[in-house]
């Protein structure tokens, strides 16, 4: 894929004015998530071409306890974590105290009910009467939570992927990304709680 490789010359040219190297454990974890979001959406895309991406991110600076892409098309929500280059699945605590992997039921649950907590808090915030993005962020991922909880209250309308760009053996990237749906399966992590 071309742009992942425009996307890594893109970081390296940021950083040379801040000193830093493009070898960086950090701007590399970055990039590497970089280029697994971007492939995934175009494998969205093409494999789901009348899917549209809904907002997801939650406000704020950090990305952790929001779902990487959400797309629907017509009835049916597609939730997508994106895979980098030799990335991992992620873990968090679930609604249990339990740390849950990504792409399990559990997991997702709990993201779900982060969303539901931080649109509360949102709509609490001061901001949401004042600032106008703040307020459109808000209300776009409570549509999204909305769409997502729908889906899941129908048999088979609710699909969860994960979008993994590959490289091979060399450390390029590999032409093609990988799709495939989570089964529905709790699978916990070996983290402590």
């Amino acid at each position: 894929m071309r742009l992942g490789f425009f996307l890594f010359l893109a970081v390296c040219w940021m950083a040379v004015p801040l000193r830093a190297s493009c070898v960086d454990m950090t701007i590399i974890a970055s990039l590497s998530e970089q280029i697994g979001e971007v492939a995934s959406m175009a494998a969205v895309e093409g494999l789901i071409p009348n899917a549209n991406q809904i907002h997801a991110a939650i406000p704020g600076k950090g990305k952790t306890g929001q779902f990487d892409k959400v797309y629907v098309d017509g009835d049916t929500v597609y939730i997508v974590e994106s895979k980098g280059a030799g990335s991992d699945l992620g873990t968090r605590k679930d609604l249990n105290g339990e740390h849950s992997q990504q792409g399990t039921p559990e997991y997702m649950d709990s993201v779900i009910s982060n969303m539901k907590e931080k649109i509360r808090d949102g709509k609490k915030d001061p901001r949401y009467s004042t600032d106008t993005k703040f307020k459109d962020q808000i209300d776009s991922l409570s549509r999204t939570l909305t769409a997502i909880n729908k889906a899941k209250a129908t048999p088979g309308k609710l699909v969860y992927l994960k979008a993994s760009q590959r490289v091979d053996a060399n450390g390029k990237l590999m032409p093609e990304v990988e799709l495939v749906k989570f089964e529905n399966s709790s699978r916990k992590s070996n983290q402590p709680k």
